[in-house]
This record gives structure tokens, sequence and C-alpha cells, in this order.
């Protein structure tokens, strides 16, 4: 508060539209008994051309009846509020109080003084002090300040009065007193230490009171759609500096500084920001919407999101935030071939016409049916996308298989409707196996007789192959359909005599089974034989 522009910064409780009707002082002015000497002229207080707030004191000590009568007269501010909130800036702050004056010549000389005294009320209330003479603001709670004497010239002086306002007090009053002073105050000042407020990029600083003493620590702000980054609190020293830290503020997600970075704009619709620079939504993506902090994926369009699934060593390790576009899951392999044989199927396919967008994670799902448990798959393998072959093993001869080879990828996981649309289907039938050993075989003398072996799958026997050696040496190959054997009516075994030794195998087109027994067979030149079961074949 200024005097000399007390209109503008105290609206008073004048009359008319004048700035100075709407801002004066309050004065009172008292003789030595108490009464207000409202007859006297001039008035004792004055206020000067151009809200200039100034009192002279015309008669300093003034006589009456040849008795020189003390004064008690009165200039005292409006109500002062503090004007900052004490829940924010919890300390105590230093009022300054500058009073410039000067010493006045005094028409009457005994009695005169040459000083006023400068006092301050803290109240949280607006309401006047007590007015009544004397005892007008003369209690415990109120400080007294003399300015001290000087000699009378047309020297100007000013004097500082400080007082400290703790945060409990909203507002004071500062008062003058004149006790018949031979002086002219010609400007009163009041005012405190500020760290005043500023704007540093996007970073506001507020317009903080200083502290008595050291320094305090004070929240800045951001401008509008800024956020802090990093440390919200600078330094404001008693003195009214700001301390050196330089906090920063970034524009949230969706804007971005304008060219002076003073402000944060909206970025336009299908852009989006992480606070730094507007950009344009990736590929599969959109959105219609200002200050979008991302761009959500179209219809079908997904981003990888690890938490989504358990991720396989082959699929992307990476969690797609909203910087990647969106893909899709691949379509169905193509060119699905099943090369097999009596026990494997060989699986070859080719990639997907269509990779959904996304190529470092393309892996495959390759199923085969189990024969029996009609609609289920088993041995189900996971093959990553360079590799686009699978062979199954162990499988039975003679029995149909289907393989189903799915493709998958780093989002197909969520969208499972699409399984049917990424998957290729293909059966095929193993081919021909070799049978097992013959069972029960068994010689009567002439009559050799055993039963057919174990079928594997639905395959089908042709017929038995008979071998027979002699000395080691094989001399001897036929085929028989029925499951017997007479030997003196064997048209192959005619002229053949001495000790034979004979293997019963069934065959296929797959060729001959297994064979574990040897037949022998002693033969004379009149066809006459005697078999024995010979033992497992070595």
């Amino acid at each position: 508060m200024d005097s000399y522009s007390y209109e503008n910064l105290l609206p008073g409780n004048g009359t008319g539209n004048s700035p100075i009707a709407t801002a004066v002082w309050n004065d009172f002015s008292f003789d030595g008994n108490d009464v207000t000497p409202e007859t006297l002229s001039p008035t004792y207080w004055q206020q000067g051309a151009g809200g200039i707030c100034r009192f002279q004191t015309r008669v300093c000590g003034w006589r009456q009846n040849g008795v020189v009568v003390s004064q008690n007269n009165w200039l005292f501010t409006q109500h002062i509020s503090s004007d900052f909130d004490s829940n924010i800036y919890n300390y105590d702050v230093t009022i300054h109080v500058e009073a410039t004056y000067s010493l006045q010549s005094c028409r009457v000389r005994q009695g005169c003084i040459q000083r006023f005294n400068l006092l301050h009320y803290m109240t949280n209330s607006q309401q006047l002090p007590s007015t009544s003479g004397n005892g007008y603001m003369n209690t415990q709670n109120y400080e007294n300040f003399a300015v001290p004497e000087g000699p009378v010239s047309s020297k100007t002086y000013t004097n500082t009065y400080n007082f400290t306002l703790p945060p409990s007090s909203t507002g004071f009053y500062i008062a003058v007193q004149d006790i018949g002073s031979c002086i002219a105050l010609s400007r009163l000042r009041v005012y405190r230490n500020n760290c005043k407020s500023r704007q540093v990029g996007l970073v506001r600083y507020p317009d903080a009171p200083a502290p008595v003493s050291g320094s305090a620590n004070i929240d800045i702000s951001c401008v509008e759609n800024a956020v802090v980054s990093g440390s919200s609190e600078v330094t404001c020293f008693s003195n009214g500096t700001w301390g050196p830290e330089t906090p920063v503020c970034q524009c949230k997600c969706g804007y971005e500084p304008n060219r002076g970075a003073t402000r944060c704009n909206a970025c336009p619709a299908n852009q989006w920001s992480d606070g730094t620079v507007c950009l344009q939504c990736p590929a599969s993506t959109k959105t219609t919407q200002e200050a979008a902090c991302s761009c959500p994926c179209k219809d079908g369009y997904f981003r990888n999101n690890e938490t989504s699934t358990e991720k396989r060593q082959y699929e992307s390790p990476v969690d797609e935030d909203f910087t990647y576009g969106c893909t899709k899951p691949p379509s169905a392999p193509s060119n699905v071939l099943l090369p097999a044989t009596n026990t494997s199927i060989t699986v070859r396919w080719s990639a997907p016409a269509d990779l959904g967008g996304r190529t470092a994670d393309l892996y495959y799902q390759v199923e085969i049916s189990d024969p029996d448990n009609l609609g289920s798959y088993i041995g189900t393998v996971c093959v990553p996308g360079s590799t686009e072959m699978r062979i199954f093993t162990g499988l039975r001869p003679c029995t149909d298989y289907c393989v189903r080879v799915t493709a998958e990828n780093g989002v197909s996981d969520q969208d499972p409707t699409s399984k049917d649309s990424r998957t290729a289907t293909q059966c095929i039938r193993t081919k021909e196996g070799w049978f097992g050993p013959v069972k029960d075989l068994q010689c009567f003398e002439q009559v050799v007789v055993w039963e057919r072996p174990e079928m594997p799958g639905d395959c089908e026997l042709d017929q038995y192959q008979v071998i027979v050696r002699k000395n080691d040496m094989e001399i001897k190959r036929f085929r028989r359909e029925q499951s017997f054997l007479v030997l003196e009516n064997t048209p192959e075994l005619r002229g053949v005599s001495g000790t034979l030794f004979m293997e019963v195998v069934a065959v296929n087109e797959a060729g001959p089974g297994e064979s574990i027994c040897k037949i022998r067979a002693d033969m004379n030149e009149n066809g006459e034989t005697q078999c024995t079961i010979f033992g497992e074949k070595s």
C-alpha cells in the first residue's frame, strides 16, 4: 500500500464517483480535553491533490487561554488484508512501514514536538478500533514507534518501521498519532517483500510473500493442460528473490507446446501426443477426438499385450503400447501337403497369404487327430514361422489321420473367433504296414498250421510267404493264401530231400512281416516228411 496511490490499492467508504471519494483516509482530531475542535479552521488533516495522502499539523501545539493545549490527532489506514493464503504460505512475514516526512516551523514554540508515533494493530476484524480520545489504540496489543527528532529544516526524512505478521493474522491497521508535532507527513508506504509472480516457459511462479528470514519452499503451477515434471517446489528467499531451481512443466498427453513453449495446444483428430509433439495416428488406428493420448485400434486389429496370454519364445517379447500401429491375426496357411508312410506323416505347408501386418512373431500350431477318439486332436506342437514342416512318427499303418495347421501371431489370441479362418485341415491314410509274426505256429508230421498275425489298423493281408532254406541257403520262396501247408502235397517241395528249414510270414504291399520261428522238416526221396518247430529265429 502506498499513500500516493491509495485510492487504487485500498478502496474506502467515501461517497461520489471520483477515485479519491472512494478511497479516503480515516482521521480523528482531539484537543487537550479529548474534544474534537470541529469549529477550528483550517482542518488539521488534509489530502493533497491527485490522491496524494498528506497531512499537516498547522497549529502544532496551540494555545487556549494562554495555555498550550496538547494534541491527540490520529490518521490511520483502512484495514489492510494480509493478501495471501495462510494455508499455503504458513510462515511469518515481515511488514515494512515506510514514512516520509519533513520538519515544519512551529508558530507556537512552546510545546512544539518534532516527532510523531507510528503504530500497527493486528486484527482479523475490519471494524475500526476504538476512537475515544486518548484511549484510541492505546492497549498492549499495539506497538509504538517514534520517528527520531531532527533539526528544523526543509530536508525530507524517510524511516522504516518493521513488524512480523504471523500466518494466523489476516490483516492489520497502520496508524499515525500526532501529539503536537511540527511535522508534515508526505508519504506512507506499507509493503512486504514478495517473490513476484512470473511465467517461465510452461511454469508459473506464484506471487508469494517472502518469509521473515531464510527461505521457504513454494509450489509452482503449470499453464493450462500442463503438468509438473520433476520437483514442484522452488525457493523464495526473504529478500523477495527466487532460488536457482528450474522446475519443468510438460504438456499433458494429447497436447503439444506452442512455438514459444508458453502454452499447450490440443492435438487435432487423428493425431496423438505424449505431451511433446503431436503425431499422426499409426497404421490401422484412428481417433475422432481432439487431445488424444493414444489412437485406438480399428475393428479387427489389435496391439500385442504380454499380459493377455503366456507368450512363447518365438512370439514378440514387446508389450506394444499406443506408439505402435495395430495388426491382426494371419490368414490360414496355404498349400498343406501330407506325404505319408506306414508309420509317419510329414506335414508341409506355405506361409499365409495375409500375415496380418506381422512377421517377427508368426508361428503355427500343428495338430493330428486321435483315431481312437473321433473329433479330438493329439500331438499339438508349435512351430516357429521360419519352419514350415512337421513330422509325426509312431503312427499306425492303414489308419486315417487328419492334420490341421493354424497360423498364429502375437495378437491372434485376442481374437479367438478367428481361429477357423486361420486353420487349414487335410486328411490322409497311412500306408500298409508290416505284420508281426504269425500266431500259434504248429506242425503235425506232414502238416504245418498257423493263425493270422495281429492286424495293424485296417491293413489287409494279401497272403503268406514260405521261405525254404537248406544248408543256410535259400532254395525256395512261394506264397499261399491259406493258413496251412501239407508238405507232401506242396509242388514247390517235390524232389527236395534232406533237412530243410522253413519260415512263414504274413505279406502285404509293404512287404513280408516278422518271423520268430523256424520249421525243421526232414524229407526223404519218397516225399515223406517229419516236421518239428525248430525255435526262435536268430
